[in-house]
């Protein structure tokens, strides 16, 4: 890329992008501003379009650039920043005055309810708001199985981290359960974890 195709360097390669500018942007016409807008908007076009040529994907990002925060991110997987002490959880017959306090020490923003098979459901502190709105006169009368969602949105521990960002992002939830191959709840990730990686 160069401003003059006569150039002894333009005349010596296979090919040559004219990358002439009629005047610089400087008031001057001393520092080089419009010339080099457009060295970088040419440089960057022949990059993405060698990306597409190539098939280029995020994957091929992490593995040249490992050491860089984009890399670290799209390396990452779940299980290496999710939560996986004291995680919070409740049986399916607890009272709800018990899981309010179970969130609130969890400090997750949620609590895992379950019985004998493991996992039946989630309560998160966004449903005890709604809840306490729409049932004030009997909420502490409520059972667990009137507020858990009985489908949680799971990952799995392998996953990266991107993925569970997505998620979370598309399901509008600041939070997801970790899950092993067995479906068995190993963890949970929070939304602000993987914004620090």
């Amino acid at each position: 890329m160069s401003s003059n195709p006569n150039s002894t360097l333009a005349k010596n390669t296979d090919y040559h992008l004219n990358i002439h500018v009629e005047k610089e942007a400087c008031p001057l016409r001393l520092a080089p501003t419009s010339s080099t807008t457009v060295t970088l908007v040419m440089g960057d076009a022949i990059a993405v379009s060698l990306m597409m040529l190539k098939n280029f994907k995020d994957t091929s990002f992490a593995k040249f650039h490992p050491g860089g925060s984009l890399g670290r991110r799209l390396l990452t997987t779940v299980d290496s920043i999710m939560i996986q002490d004291n995680l919070p959880v409740c049986d399916k017959g607890e009272s709800i005055k018990n899981v309010v306090h179970k969130i609130t020490n969890g400090k997750c923003g949620l609590v895992i309810v379950v019985d004998k098979s493991g996992m039946v459901g989630v309560i998160t502190d966004g449903d005890i708001r709604r809840f306490m709105e729409t049932h004030e006169e009997h909420f502490f009368k409520l059972s667990t199985a009137d507020l858990m969602t009985k489908t949680p949105i799971t990952i799995r521990f392998d996953e990266k981290i991107t993925t569970a960002g997505d998620m979370m992002t598309s399901a509008e939830i600041g939070a997801l359960i970790v899950v092993d191959e067995n479906e068995a709840v190993v963890g949970i990730i929070q939304s602000h974890q993987i914004q620090n990686v």
